[in-house]
């Protein structure tokens, strides 16, 4: 969590991607919706948002298809 605050600091970002989640969270495996993510995996997702201070939007959940993903952007930014 060190190195994540350091770059949060050095680059101030306004919001993060996190890929791979699935290799963290296995049963998050191809979910395209926050709400069928696991329950730990989105608390780790808030808890990390959280602690970086930065919205989490963008959640790459691995397999085949490169649409598996969860895009939080227009919850947490706005249109």
């Amino acid at each position: 969590m060190d190195l994540a605050r350091r770059a949060v600091m050095l680059n101030r970002p306004t919001q993060i991607a996190i890929t791979k989640f699935d290799a963290l969270f296995p049963d998050a495996r191809g979910r395209r919706r926050w709400a069928d993510l696991p329950v730990e995996a989105r608390r780790w997702l808030e808890n990390v948002s959280e602690a970086l201070r930065v919205p989490i939007t963008l959640i790459g959940t691995g397999g085949e298809d490169s649409m598996d993903m969860i895009d939080m952007r227009r919850e947490v930014m706005g249109p």
